[in-house]
């Protein structure tokens, strides 16, 4: 599974593509899933044993914005700045990383 190769101790995860719930909607409905939320299930998974500090992703384009997730500190970031019709329609989104509480061993 790709999503297990990533790292425990992250702060910042980057992907392509949203994690199930978290700037994931769509207006139309997937026939398929039978939901207008098209994330990665496994990646929401996998994203609730690491809880990095941020999570952000943009290919979703109707999913801009910032999400939080009921009992994580996780903050979820869809950046994508074009809209559906590929045009530029989104300002970047600015976040701050809270600095370590412990030591990275180098």
């Amino acid at each position: 599974q790709k999503w297990a190769q990533i790292p425990m101790d992250i702060d910042i995860l980057l992907t392509h593509g949203p994690p199930l719930y978290h700037g994931d909607v769509c207006e139309t409905v997937d026939e398929e899933l039978q939901s207008n939320c098209v994330g990665d299930a496994a990646l929401m998974q996998r994203i609730l044993q690491v809880q990095p500090q941020f999570h952000i992703c943009g290919h979703n384009h109707e999913g801009y914005g910032v999400t939080m997730h009921k009992g994580m500190d996780t903050v979820f970031i869809n950046a994508a700045t074009l809209n559906r019709d590929y045009k530029v329609a989104n300002k970047p989104i600015m976040f701050y990383i809270k600095k370590r509480k412990t030591k990275i061993k180098q």
